[in-house]
């Protein structure tokens, strides 16, 4: 079999040559397969196999296709040995295991089949990809480079909702702000065949938007324009930038779910982007400071969606870092969400919000699932969709599936370190815990103080049960981060090495974070059951049930809980949760 044979699963014409799924990138005509942009060696008849599996993906193939595609009819071999070797070798290039694929799946006297999601990257009737540059900002103020990769990052997801284009995200794009490389080397390394570049010259409440569009790969300029606009406009001009854009690449628009926008004062805009910015940094104090700037651009544009969307989205995630009562939390995001939505029913960022707090915090998973689709629908590339329905799909044990949208997330921002450690999370609580360690190995390496790459480090650890290495990880942990959620590892860590006293002094820490400022319930119970305290672990999960902790049905499942599982009180705590089904001891 070669590239020109690969055809559609469908029968139709010839595929293109270039494939993503997961982490892994496959190149037909150079007959690679590269993990995060890195080559792997991988032998011919192992590659052959993955080739069949991509034809036919969404299909088994059975032993006897793989046996005529490698093997003319008059060569005589142990088939079934060879067959075994190859998929062992392609497995392990894969970095995944038999009994829980999440790749290549088995199945007795059927064959195999790749069940994760395959995006045709570079085919003649596939999606074309862009990318969009950082904006340079003419001004030289270094102090307002936040104005410039906004005003980037909306034109960014303005092209991806109103264009059948992929384009590559403004996360992505950021590395390349001060690249020495070529646009073809570039346009290369993202598999895209367009990149948009440009400045932005601000003045008062005048803007210059210079922008040119440029086939990257035949080295061809394509279109160029420069706007000289109010400040009041910039919403209508990022949606003329994209128009002109797409129609420029020759493809339709998908207007069925643009809204028309609106006209805002440029301090709206202004203030909506500082707080997008610090949004995107994830910290509490961050996103302390997010509030006050979506507030601000709320009260200057209290017609405009987004600035309610992104507070919606600021207090669900002051939720999930302990900085709020859940239920504090969930009523503001709620509230907000309600509002972007009056105002804009396609706001995606508004339904993914709505879907998460929905699922994990009313514990109402059908309607939370459906919002979480309405926002795919509303936004394909949406990584921030994909990230909550992961989560929503682990919390209900789902994590084939969860693991499906992460890894489309990370197709769509892959150099994400927040959703490269959410993957190893749910490798982890699928009791793929070698799975996860490497996966969290990669990640920290030359990210070795990234938080919570750390701390789902250190759960992996324990759950190996090397609890010195898990205490180590942990401390770093709350060095950077001084989460709750760390002290809890160390003193479930302390307990694993038999240093008690240590263990407890770790709680005294934990109980006077509690005292004087928010600690979620189950982290509570999670101290306690460190503590061989099974009583007041079942006090404090009764009480996360009651105020309807978001991380309840998550962490109930940890392995510390497996001692309350028989508790008749733990039962009717997982009844409350609605969850889909029980969740037994870990083996």
């Amino acid at each position: 079999m070669n590239s020109s044979d690969f055809r559609r699963a469908d029968g139709g014409a010839p595929a293109g040559n270039l494939f993503r799924f997961g982490v892994f990138d496959v190149d037909l005509e150079k007959q690679e397969l590269r993990r995060k942009g890195v080559p792997i060696k991988l032998q011919q008849q192992p590659f052959e196999i993955l080739k069949l599996l991509l034809v036919h993906r969404g299909r088994f193939v059975s032993r006897l296709e793989i046996q005529r595609t490698l093997w003319p009819d008059d060569y005589f071999v142990d088939f079934e040995g060879s067959i075994n070797t190859a998929v062992m070798k392609l497995r392990q290039a894969l970095r995944e295991n038999a009994a829980s694929p999440t790749y290549v799946e088995t199945v007795a006297r059927k064959g195999y089949r790749l069940i994760a999601p395959i995006i045709e990257v570079d085919s003649p009737k596939g999606t074309p990809g862009i990318a969009v540059l950082p904006l340079r900002d003419l001004s030289g103020n270094t102090e307002t480079q936040y104005f410039a990769d906004g005003l980037t990052d909306m034109l960014i997801t303005e092209l991806a909702q109103q264009s059948g284009l992929r384009v590559i995200s403004h996360l992505t794009m950021l590395h390349y702000r001060k690249s020495s490389l070529s646009l073809r080397q570039i346009a290369q390394e993202l598999d895209v065949q367009s990149i948009v570049e440009g400045s932005i010259l601000r003045s008062g409440d005048r803007i210059r938007i210079s922008v040119r569009l440029l086939d990257a790969q035949a080295d061809r300029h394509l279109w160029a324009q420069t706007y000289d606009r109010d400040l009041h406009d910039i919403l209508f001009l990022q949606r003329e930038v994209a128009q002109a854009i797409v129609t420029s690449t020759s493809r339709a628009l998908r207007t069925e779910h643009a809204p028309e926008p609106v006209r805002i004062s440029p301090t709206a805009y202004e203030a909506y982007l500082k707080a997008n910015y610090l949004l995107s940094v994830r910290a509490p104090k961050s996103l302390m400071r997010a509030i006050d700037w979506f507030l601000a651009a709320i009260t200057e544009a209290p017609s405009w969606a987004a600035p309610f969307a992104g507070l919606a989205e600021t207090y669900r995630r002051l939720d999930f870092f302990e900085h709020l009562p859940s239920q504090d939390a969930a009523k503001l995001a709620t509230s907000y969400a309600v509002q972007a939505l009056a105002l804009d029913p396609a706001q995606a960022q508004a339904h993914a919000t709505m879907g998460a707090i929905l699922a994990l915090h009313d514990w109402n998973w059908t309607e939370g699932e459906e919002r979480l689709k309405a926002a795919l629908d509303y936004n394909p590339q949406s990584a921030h969709a994909e990230h909550l329905y992961a989560m929503v799909l682990l919390a209900e044990g789902r994590h084939q599936e969860a693991l499906q949208h992460v890894d489309r997330a990370l197709a769509i921002e892959p150099s994400s370190l927040f959703l490269r450690s959410e993957r190893a999370q749910i490798l982890l609580f699928a009791n793929r815990s070698a799975e996860s360690l490497r996966e969290s190995e990669d990640l920290l390496e030359g990210n070795s103080e990234f938080a919570l790459g750390l701390l789902v480090y250190a759960a992996a650890l324990l759950a190996v049960e090397r609890y010195a290495d898990a205490l180590a990880a942990l401390e770093r942990a709350y060095a950077a981060t001084p989460l709750p959620i760390a002290l809890t590892g160390m003193i479930h860590a302390y307990s694993g090495l038999g240093r008690s006293s240590e263990a407890r002094d770790c709680f005294r820490r934990l109980a006077q974070l509690q005292s004087s400022e928010h600690v979620r319930p189950v982290t509570m119970a999670l101290g306690y059951v460190g503590l061989g305290e099974r009583a007041q672990a079942l006090k404090w999960l009764e009480k996360a049930a009651e105020l309807h902790d978001v991380n309840l049905p998550l962490h109930s499942q940890l392995p510390p809980f497996d001692t309350l599982r028989a508790e008749p009180a733990f039962a009717r705590i997982h009844r409350q949760m609605n969850l889909p089904r029980e969740f037994p001891a870990h083996p």
